[in-house]
């Protein structure tokens, strides 16, 4: 498939990250602003906010970017952008989680997470596996 053609879905897809990854830069960076004005005594909480928000703002800003210019490889980064913020904030809750809602749905959250992670891993390599595997057979054959 040539590069400037695409199918359907995945032109669907690009732009729903495309969005996705706007709205996140927008809610990252106000996090990270609404971070400065955080009085003295939550200082450790609102540096790692500014920090993180400010880092998040630009990966999806830069990701936002990818996908607007149509860019190889534009759609495994927004995936990948987004699965690995849900577990960012998985890790933050469970790191600074207090009330006990919170800590109630973290093993929910926590297996959500983990099987994002693993099941865009999957879907991820899936394809240099099928390469791989078809490599094989064709060396096989061949012997």
């Amino acid at each position: 498939m040539n590069a400037q053609q695409h199918t359907a879905w995945q032109t669907r897809a690009r732009w729903v990250l495309l969005l996705v990854c706007l709205a996140m830069t927008l809610v990252q960076a106000s996090a990270a602003a609404r971070a400065i004005g955080t009085p003295p005594p939550d200082n450790p909480p609102a540096a790692i906010e500014l920090i993180a928000g400010a880092a998040w703002a630009a990966a999806f800003a830069a990701g936002a970017l990818r996908l607007g210019q149509g860019k190889p490889g534009a759609l495994r980064l927004g995936f990948w952008l987004c699965v690995l913020f849900v577990d960012y904030t998985v890790i933050r809750l469970f790191l600074f989680a207090q009330a006990d809602y919170d800590r109630g749905r973290l093993p929910a959250l926590v297996a959500v997470a983990v099987l994002l992670t693993v099941s865009l891993w999957i879907t991820d390599r899936r394809p240099a596996l099928w390469r791989r595997q078809a490599g094989t057979r064709q060396m096989e054959k061949t012997l």
